[in-house]
């Protein structure tokens, strides 16, 4: 018997040293592959990016030669190329995405976390895809943890979990998923709908705090046997890395909705250094994070990013059903990924490019689409925004393939087409003004428009909250803008919902033509004479930049209006202006929509500052509902002639 204990306590205290023993953990992970499963470009000889069956081989080799491997995907599996519509047939086959999700099952993903993108077509036709008899029973653990009511979807319900747990080298690995509550907007959940992860604005860090909702999940994971928490996100850059300050509790951060590649550590809520990854969109790398685990504690990490089209194996079986599915493209939409359209002599940047970033200043790439719409629609104008224009031009020949790419919104399988209608819409000086402002005070995001017959001037030195945009500097075709004038714009179906729901549009200012833009932009060009496009032209001048050119003409201002004071503001505000000279005033104020709602000063005032009253409650006989408004300074001398100045304001009830 005293030998039996003698053993007893031997074998426990080299179990003990066997458990403390540092455990290697290998993750694999992609995201935002966005429908891309082919090298492109696509012409033949031209392949130098990607390749989900290169991909797949890759994982299959590391795989094949390591221990205590985990493959993750970070979601946005949808949308992007055509490959997203390979089985659309309107009557006999009326779902899309089917493709991407067959090669998902085939690549062996231990975890998926869903994107917003795989909403892009609301949760009917998502559940469509993830309960088909050849793709249900084979899908990873589909992970969204940030749903508010998931139950109203009964199908999703039963297939979308917040978190799964995966055994590895003795470790219980718990995952745990979250989705950008940006699906809300720039998708279709609806009825679902999908929470922020935080309280406070992302916008100013300091006033962000941890919803307990979420840390109770993430500590649930931990007294359910998780030793260590991945959270694997499509929440972007700046909500990642908020994650890991906010939650106690998370070891790593696999993320995914920004497209850069990524590595580094988040120091968490008790100091720990969290690494977090990103693997860049689609399907050009796949991300190799190496950590060492001791003591449920990552106490070691190293990345890799291995470039896919590099991969000198291809998963044979992977390789197979990719063609299958591009000859099924191939069948539907001819030369799609054959036919040359036109040699491109230099690369031009789409979202999130190398070498100028088209959500932040004028690109040639949003002059081409810009250029396209308004030769098409022949508008005073044209207007895209950069949220829109997804991907890269790249150098050499190009398909129709290829320029799907840089369009790759908006597949519309209730009508066949594989882009958005154009639009014309007619919209009021003041209006546009507006539109402009809201451009410039969202520089860096998707908001951000390239514009074609329009130039101007903005500071992005300024808070975004104030003005940014010199009014005086607006030229259509090279004439001043007037305030009061109509103007035709030419834009996409997106970006006409988008105006309405920022109120700069309605219903009866717009014209849905049968155009669509991949189309358009398909035969611009084939036509044009693409080496006009190799430099920007001055269209959108950011003056903070000490290298930007001013616009020529601009019309010198001898006033100066002052932002309204307080704004924003309830019931009343004032503002308050300088005039150099005796001049006659007018100070008027508009809706977003260009409607006169008020005239505060019609009359002759001398030099000096003035000020005028404007309340909200009283304007003929009616109280204004809270919205964006724009007041307009007019001045009227024998120095200057007629001039104007336009700030906006915010009334919030």
């Amino acid at each position: 018997m005293r030998y039996l204990g003698t053993f007893l306590i031997i074998a426990l205290l080299s179990f003990g040293a066997y458990a403390d023993e540092p455990v290697e953990l290998t993750i694999l992970h992609m995201n935002d592959i966005h429908s891309h499963l082919l090298p492109y470009p696509y012409a033949e000889g031209e392949a130098r990016i990607g390749g989900i069956a290169k991909a797949a081989g890759l994982i299959n080799e590391i795989r094949g030669n390591g221990e205590n491997v985990l493959v993750l995907n970070a979601g946005d599996q949808w949308a992007g190329d055509l490959m997203f519509g390979a089985t659309f047939d309107p009557v006999e086959a009326p779902i899309v995405g089917f493709a991407d999700f067959v090669v998902t099952n085939m690549m062996g993903f231990d975890a998926f976390a869903l994107g917003n993108h795989e909403f892009d077509l609301g949760p009917d036709m998502l559940y469509a895809v993830l309960s088909h008899e050849q793709i249900s029973d084979n899908l990873p653990p589909i992970l969204g943890a940030n749903f508010e009511n998931l139950e109203d979807h009964p199908g999703l319900a039963s297939i979308v979990r917040p978190d799964t747990i995966i055994e590895r080298g003795g470790l219980s690995i718990g995952i745990i998923g979250f989705i950008t509550e940006e699906t809300n907007s720039n998708a279709f959940p609806a009825p679902l709908v999908i929470d922020a992860l935080w309280e406070g604005d992302l916008n100013d860090p300091a006033s962000l705090q941890p919803k307990e909702t979420y840390q109770t999940l993430i500590d649930d994971l931990r007294g359910r046997g998780a030793d260590i928490v991945i959270a694997l996100t499509h929440v972007g850059h700046g909500g990642e890395i908020a994650l890991g300050q906010l939650y106690d509790g998370i070891d790593i951060i696999v993320g995914g909705h920004s497209h850069s590649a990524y590595y580094n550590t988040i120091n968490g809520p008790q100091g720990n250094a969290i690494p977090y990854v990103r693997a860049g969109a689609y399907t050009e790398n796949l991300g190799e994070l190496t950590v060492t685990i001791e003591n449920n504690e990552v106490t070691d990490h190293s990345h890799v990013l291995h470039n896919v089209f590099e991969s000198p194996v291809e998963d044979p079986t992977v390789a197979a059903t990719v063609d299958n599915f591009k000859q099924m493209v191939e069948e539907r939409w001819p030369g799609a990924y054959s036919d040359v359209v036109a040699e491109i002599p230099f690369h031009m940047d789409g979202l999130g490019g190398t070498d100028g970033y088209v959500d932040k200043k004028e690109t040639t790439l949003g002059n081409l689409i810009t250029d396209a719409t308004r030769a098409k629609l022949g508008t005073d104008i044209a207007i895209e925004a950069s949220g829109v224009i997804r991907q890269s031009l790249l150098e050499g020949n190009t398909t129709p393939g290829d320029i799907y790419r840089v369009l790759g919104w908006g597949f519309r399988p209730d009508r066949g087409e594989v882009g958005a209608r154009l639009v014309i819409a007619e919209i009021a000086g003041i209006t546009l003004a507006g539109a402009l402002e809201h451009s410039a005070s969202h520089r860096g995001t998707t908001n951000f428009f390239q514009v074609s017959g329009l130039s101007f001037e903005y500071d992005s030195s300024i808070p975004p909250d104030e003005n940014r945009v010199d009014f005086q500097s607006i030229r259509i075709n090279g004439e001043p803008f007037q305030a009061g004038a109509l103007y035709t714009v030419g834009i996409n179906e997106i970006v006409t919902e988008f105006g309405f729901q920022l109120g700069l549009l309605s219903e009866g200012d717009t014209t849905q033509t049968p155009y669509v833009q991949f189309d358009v932009l398909k035969e611009y060009i084939d036509t044009v004479d693409i080496s006009r496009y190799e430099t920007t032209e001055g269209r959108i001048v950011d003056t903070a930049d000490p290298t930007s050119v001013p616009i020529s003409g601009k019309i010198p201002s001898s006033i100066d209006l002052k932002q309204n004071y307080p704004n924003p503001f309830n019931p009343a505000t004032t503002i308050r202006y300088h005039l150099d000279t005796y001049s006659s005033v007018k100070i008027e104020v508009y809706n977003v929509l260009g409607q006169k709602v008020a005239t505060l000063v019609n009359d002759d005032l001398s030099a000096g500052v003035h000020e005028v009253t404007f309340d909200s409650d009283n304007v003929g006989g009616t109280n204004l509902s809270s919205g964006v408004y724009l007041y307009r300074l007019t001045i009227s001398n024998d120095e200057v002639g007629s001039v104007s100045k336009v700030r906006r304001m915010v009334l919030m009830k």
